[in-house]
């Protein structure tokens, strides 16, 4: 079936600055994450993210990465040092 094409195991989240994250590897700003996220998280495989985080991200701005995640359905998220 042509539904069953490349599942992505997981959503790789990079955190590039307070307000821009890359996506699988689409830059996009950190207010339309929701909206970009939700439906990745929904047709990833196990429903993980993994999130990493450039120098001189605010602690602040990676809260609200995680606290976003979790809100459009994320299973396990794993924080990984890039």
């Amino acid at each position: 079936r042509a539904e069953k094409r490349e599942k992505d195991a997981r959503v790789e989240i990079v955190l590039v600055s307070d307000s821009t994250v890359v996506v699988n590897r689409t830059t996009i700003m950190r207010s339309d994450l929701s909206g970009t996220l939700l439906p990745l998280i929904e047709s990833a495989e196990d429903h993980g993210v993994v999130i990493s985080c450039r120098n001189g991200v605010t602690h602040g701005a990676f809260v609200d990465v995680l606290d976003q995640a979790k809100q459009c359905g994320a299973g396990e998220i794993a924080v990984v040092d890039k």
